[in-house]
């Protein structure tokens, strides 16, 4: 038995994949204490792990960033991404740190589970010398001879140019975009006792003991440098499908009928053009067409078309097997979630990490990517395409079968299972003989 200690950023988009691992962990018999906000107390204890508050800091769970930092109100592009990674992640890593520290001290923790914003699981780790796992509920943003960086929503581009592309994009952000992230970094390090490195910040994302990847490896780009210690386990997807309240029109979109779902996210969902342009453009035609996560603030026609049905919840594991096309701003989950049943996607996204995703299911050849404001027409003409291009829903089955072809939670805790007899770092094929390889 293991003890794991987990404290993953408290949003949705991180904390729902990771409470489907923490679940397997304690369905294993290992001890589970989780560190979060007090939005997310019913979602850790029904995983069967213990929760514990987030106390010596902001619980920005029940609180919006722009509240525990408002310079993000007034600031944009490059300066509002070094706002939100300074204040709001590393000047909240030594009250979180404190507050691990006093968990620890009770819990004797033999693992730590955060991701790539926790900077405080990692301070923690090399103060306490606790193997330090993360786990990937985004796309892989680490910087890669390969890959562009991350925040540009490039795709990859093959051969010497695409390397030269790479390398100088690289070096420009880690100097410019990231430079004076990482020195304040050091700073803040220093302030807890530990010492200064001299890395970019997005170098410390990749823990060198482990990093699950919360995804299948077709959906991500190909790096031959990719750290041994990334492992792509599947997607981690709630699996509950039962509906706490039957919509009123759950049997005509199970019924067979083409089905359009769209949805503005949960947290970035300010700008409703995406599902005005979704209702515009099928407006009376024979898809059903259900926007999730709306409320009575989204302007829409009224009367509504014919084949419109708004609704603030959708139970999206059980709606999208029945879905032929997910309409989406790129928030990662959803995506996942579409991806593993095969249906084609049309993303439209302008921030956070939703332009990366974005690029990768137009990468992939599982949907069309749109500007972040699609017209109406644009919109029209990018699912006509999915419709009656194979292309994409052939492109979408690959990488369902792929994702199919993994046990997500099982694989998941096999690896920090290993991690945790170990204390070592758990390398791609070196198996311990006590684990299932992937």
């Amino acid at each position: 038995m293991t003890r794991f200690l987990v404290a993953v950023t408290p949003v949705t988009g991180h904390m729902l994949p990771t409470s489907v691992l923490v679940a397997e962990l304690v369905r294993r018999g290992h001890d589970v204490a989780w560190y979060t906000g007090a939005a997310f107390r019913t979602l850790v204890e029904g995983s069967g792990a213990q929760w514990f508050p987030l106390r010596s800091g902001p619980d920005w769970s029940v609180t919006k960033p722009y509240d525990v930092v408002p310079e993000l109100r007034t600031t944009r592009g490059v300066a509002q991404v070094r706002t939100a990674f300074s204040k709001l992640f590393i000047d909240g890593a030594p009250p979180a740190l404190a507050d691990l520290g006093e968990i620890h001290a009770g819990f004797r923790a033999e693992v730590v589970l955060g991701n790539a914003l926790s900077f405080a699981a990692r301070w923690f780790s090399e103060l306490h010398g606790v193997p330090h796992a993360n786990i990937g509920t985004t796309v892989l943003g680490i910087y890669s001879r390969d890959t562009a960086p991350m925040g540009l929503g490039l795709p990859p581009l093959p051969g010497p140019i695409g390397r030269a592309r790479n390398a100088v994009l690289t070096a420009a952000h880690r100097r410019i975009i990231f430079g004076p992230v990482s020195r304040h970094l050091d700073d803040v390090r220093s302030s807890v006792g530990l010492p200064r490195q001299g890395r970019d910040m997005v170098d410390t994302f990749a823990t060198p003991y482990l990093y699950l990847q919360d995804t299948a490896e077709s959906f991500e780009y190909p790096r031959s440098d990719l750290p041994p210690q990334v492992h792509f386990i599947g997607p981690l997807l709630t699996a509950d499908r039962t509906l706490p309240k039957r919509p009123q029109w759950w049997d005509e979109a199970t019924s067979g009928r083409p089905v359009v779902l769209v949805t503005q996210g949960t947290v970035t969902n300010v700008d409703d053009h995406l599902i005005g342009a979704t209702v515009e453009a099928l407006a009376g035609k024979d898809p059903l067409v259900i926007v999730a996560g709306a409320d009575a603030s989204l302007p829409l026609p009224d009367p509504l078309p014919s084949n419109v049905r708004i609704e603030g919840y959708v139970p999206m594991a059980a709606l999208m097997p029945h879905v032929t096309a997910y309409v989406t701003n790129g928030g990662y989950g959803g995506v996942q979630r579409a991806l593993a049943q095969g249906v084609p996607i049309v993303v439209a996204a302008g921030s956070e990490d939703k332009p990366e995703v974005a690029a990768r299911v137009a990468w992939s050849g599982a949907g069309i990517r749109l500007p972040q404001r699609p017209s109406a027409a644009e919109m029209r003409r990018a699912l006509e395409a999915l419709d009656t291009d194979p292309h994409y829903r052939a492109n979408g089955r690959r990488i369902a079968d792929d994702m199919a072809s993994h046990r997500p939670a099982e694989e998941g805790a096999d690896l920090l299972e290993q991690l945790g007899r170990t204390q070592s770092p758990v390398i791609r094929g070196a198996w311990d003989g006590s684990s299932q390889p992937n």
